[in-house]
Order: structure tokens, then sequence, then C-alpha cells
């Protein structure tokens, strides 16, 4: 298959075909078009009082083209540095989905969504299909999930453990429609135990195999009611080599999948109401997930929860007005076998309001609770967690002007709470954050003039130290002879203290200036400033600063 996608990759002369194409559209495209770009930069850095963060003088070039044959894309990109060189071509991972009306097919690298408990957008190397006629559906793949990797030992300060190739095949058939449609998915995946020559001594790698089932479906109960369900069962081998285990796993096509004593039966499963009224909608769900259900399909599962949750939201006002929410209640521990049970209360509330002449609100508010009791053993109260954690936050805007100016005034706060219930621990981990800026800014359509001011408040108190930072900024942007040059400048000023004691300043500017002769070539200067003082930290200067030059081809 890795040989198949090769040749793929360079019949299509490193296209990386990102939207399926129209075979129906592809006569009526142009041959053959191309556009690019090239640029090249070069840098400085200095610092004084730290050690340095980068090289004094770097240089980069770089390019990217584009070729366009009857409509299918080719990118084509590289990057020259000082220290680096980069030569990147696409078709390494390559990927065609061409359509005719109701029927796709996919070759190369690609990725299909199934269910989230059966084949979940995982990419893979091979080919696929999805046919659409009507109310009917049909979609499969079969290819590589996963390329094999031999043991390396230490590289770059890191262990890369070795990995088998892994292969998978899946199968979805459905009819209907997004109201009412019934859906079903199969999905089986294994690891090819010769991909690798040598495994080390100590390794715990086993191959595996994997076979899914999964169910989904939806009806409209009444005409603003739908019901909505999906599920699967996994059935799931952690090593095909240990013994067999015929009477392990009692249903009745357990014979044909070869279970041995490490294979598990698990199941997931959603299910819920929607509610539409118009300007009122409410969503709930309950959601069940076993202990180690997996799926091959998915990255990455997250199992042994169970899941309830209320969202309602409602708009008014001619939708200038917007309030959602969500409650939702988890917990662990569905089989009762951990030494612990933790339940998580979750809740949030989104307010949002506009009007017509300028003036919005945005605010937030979530708290998260978090507590954890015991099961199988008795819980020491030094070990055992009980956060709540709080967030606020409210921005109001408000804009104005006319044909000449524009004005904007923007207020932003944010106040945060860690409140750890636990005696024990509180005096360590309790911390409370609170963040206000405000801001005005000009607009000046006929000059090309920008200027923007603006205050900053930050404080974090944790038990054994509070620090606090306050200041200001200004910047001003400048356009001249029809946009030709631009001109950029900022600073900002802060104050820091360390238990309401000043412990030093902070000054930060940048400055750039462009000149664009012609659309299709643009220089630019910047440069960057940091000045640190502190009592009771380092003193630092830092400066970077550099020139550019891009060039629009075609």
């Amino acid at each position: 298959m890795g040989r198949l996608i090769s040749i793929i990759g360079i019949c299509l002369l490193g296209a990386s075909i990102l939207s399926a194409q129209d075979i129906e559209q592809v006569a009526k495209e142009q041959a053959w078009d191309w556009s690019g770009a090239v640029g090249a930069n070069v840098n400085a850095y200095g610092v004084q009082g730290i050690e340095q963060r980068s090289n004094p003088i770097f240089w980069n070039l770089n390019g990217q083209f584009t070729g366009k044959i009857y409509g299918f894309q080719l990118p084509f990109s590289f990057s020259l540095g000082q220290h680096d060189f980069t030569f990147s071509r696409p078709f390494l991972q390559a990927g065609l989905s061409p359509s005719y009306k109701w029927a796709k097919l996919h070759l190369g690298t690609r990725n299909l969504f199934f269910s989230p408990y059966t084949l979940a957008g995982h990419s893979f190397d091979g080919a696929g299909v999805e046919l659409t006629p009507g109310k009917f559906r049909f979609s499969a793949m079969y290819g590589r999930l996963r390329r094999a990797r031999e043991y390396t030992g230490e590289l770059d300060g890191r262990f890369y453990p070795a990995l088998y190739r892994r292969m998978a095949y899946a199968i979805k058939i459905g009819v209907g429609d997004t109201k009412n449609y019934f859906d079903v998915s199969y999905l089986q995946g294994w690891d090819v135990e010769h991909s690798i020559t040598v495994l080390p001594q100590d390794t715990t790698l086993t191959p595996a195999k994997n076979t899914v089932l999964g169910l989904s479906g939806g009806f409209t109960i009444a005409k603003r009611l739908q019901f909505f369900a999906e599920g699967a069962v996994s059935l799931f081998t952690r090593n095909t080599n240990s013994l067999p285990a015929d009477a392990l796993v009692d249903v009745p096509w357990a014979e044909t999948l070869e279970p041995t004593l490490s294979t598990r039966l698990n199941y997931a499963f959603k299910t819920g109401l929607r509610m539409d009224f118009g300007a009122f909608r409410l969503k709930t769900a309950f959601e069940r997930i076993m202990p180690q259900f997996e799926t091959m399909g998915a990255y990455f599962f997250a199992n042994d929860r169970q899941n309830i949750t209320i969202g309602p939201s409602i708009r008014l006002w001619q939708n200038r007005i917007s309030l959602t929410g969500n409650v939702g209640l988890q917990r662990n521990n569905l089989l009762g076998t951990r030494s612990e049970t933790t339940t998580r209360l979750i809740g949030n509330a989104n307010l949002s309001f506009f009007t017509r002449k300028g003036f919005g609100l945005s605010a937030n508010y979530t708290n998260y609770n978090i507590e954890q009791t015991e099961a199988q053993i008795a819980l020491s109260d030094s070990l055992r967690q009980a956060l709540v954690t709080t967030n606020i936050s409210v921005v109001p805007t408000y804009t104005w002007g006319d044909t000449s100016s524009v004005h904007s005034i923007v207020l932003s706060g944010n106040y945060q709470q860690l409140n750890d219930q636990n005696p024990f621990t509180r005096d360590f981990t309790n911390m409370t954050t609170q963040f206000a800026t405000a801001s005005y800014s000009l607009q000046l359509i006929y000059t090309g003039t920008s200027i923007t001011g603006g205050a900053n408040y930050q404080l974090i108190a944790l038990p054994a130290l509070e620090t606090t930072r306050y200041g200001g900024t200004l910047s001003l942007g400048q356009t001249f002879d029809e946009g030709t040059w631009q001109l950029q400048m900022g600073a900002t000023y802060n104050w820091s203290l360390i238990a309401e004691t000043p412990d030093g300043r902070v000054l930060s500017g940048n400055a750039s200036l462009a000149y664009r002769p012609h659309p299709k070539h643009r220089f630019s200067l910047y440069s960057t400033y940091l000045r640190n003082t502190s009592l009771q930290f380092v003193d630092f200067t830092e400066w970077y600063g550099g020139l550019s030059y891009q060039w629009v081809i075609r």
C-alpha cells in the first residue's frame, strides 16, 4: 500500500488536493495555470544582561508555488536558511477526492468520519468511496492508519518506541435526512506483526486487533422535537498472541473474531433530545462510555465517564440579544473498581447584546466544580481533591463614526478564582487573577492615520505571593502616497509590584516601515526593543530587527 501511495504521489507531481473536484467541471477549467511568490529576509539580534536567545545574524529564502492542471492544485514550497535547508514536496502525503454527482472517490492520504465511536476522522493512506444517491448513503475505506516505526533508542534527548504498522477497513450504510435517519458502521483494525524487525527485550508493545460495530439514528417525534442516539460496541484485543479465550466473550459472533485472554468487550452510547421553538432552543444529552472502551478509528478516546448535559439558548429583540447556557454533570468509576470516584459539575452562561447604534456587550460566566469521594479504599483527606474554579468576563464596546473617521472604545474585565476546599492543600494552590484593559482607537479615513491608546491592569494573587502589573500603551499607524508607504509604531510601559512593593519596570517598543512600489513587490524594515528592570530578577535589554522583501511572481 505504501508503494501504491508513492506511485500516486509521483504521478500527481506533488499534488495535495484539499477539496473534492467535480469531474463534470474539469473540462471547463483552464488546462494549465500557476501562481507563486518568493521572499527573503535578513535579521539581527542583540541582548545584554541575559544569555542570548537567538543568533546575532540570520537569514532566510523561501518560496511558494501552486500549479493548476484542469482545476487540480499542485502546491510546492521551499525554505533555505542560514543553518537549515528544507525542501517541501507535498506529494509525500498526497490526496485526491474526485467526485461525480453523488459519487466521490478518495485516494491517498484522506480522512473520513463515520461516527465518534467507530471511524472518527482518523487519517489513512489508502482508498475510500462515498455514495449519496438521494436519501441513501454508502461509505467505505481501506488503508494504513499508522506507519511502522523501528526502535531507535534515544534521539535528540527523546525516546522513540517501536510501533507496528496499523491497517483498517471500515464500512458505513445509512438512509434518511438530517431529521430522520439511520446508519450502521463497522470498523476492523489490526497491527501487522512483522512490520518491524527488532523489538527491545523490555518492550510492552504487542500486536492489537479491534472490531467495532456502531449504530446511530434520529427521528422527529413532533414538529419541534427530535430524538437522536448513537452508540457502538468494541471488541479490542491487546495481544493477538495471547492464549485463546473462547468463552471469555459471550456473543454470537465472538468465535469468528478469535478472542484471547487480552480481549475486552465494551460499549459507548449517547442519546438525547433537541427542541426548537424558534427563539428558544434546548438540547439534552446522556452519554456513557465504559472503562477501556476504545476504537482504532480515533486518535484519542476518554473513557470511564458518564455525562449528563442540558443546554438552553434564547434569542430576543430581532436576534440582537443572545443568551446561551450549558450545565453538565460528569462522573467516572462506572464499574466501582477505582480507588476513588471523581464528580465534575460544569456550568457556563454567555450573554451577547448589540444595538444598531454601535454599543455591544459580551459577558461570560463559568463555574467548574470537581470533587472526589472514596470508593474501593479510604481516601486520605490530604489527597482528596475538592476544587471550585470560577471565571467571569465582561467586554463592553462602543463604536461610532462617519465617512471621515471611526472611533472605538473597548473595555475588558476578567476575574478568575481557584478555590481549593481541601484544608491540607489550599495554602499552596488557591489563586486569584484579575485582568482589566481599556482602549480607545481612532481611524482617520482620508489621511490614512490610525491611533490607539490604552491602559492595562493585572493582579495574580497566590497564598504566599502577590504580583501586580499596570501600565499603558500607545500605537500609531500612517499610510502615505495612497498606500505605497506604511508606517507602524507602538510602545508599552508597565510598572511591576511584588507584595505591594515596587519591583521594576518593563518598556517595550516596535516600529515597522513598509514600501510597496508595485503590487507585486514589498519591502519591509522592522524592529523591536525590550527593556526590563527588576529588583528581584535580572535586568536585561533585548533588541531585534530585520529587512524583508517579497515578490509575488504571478
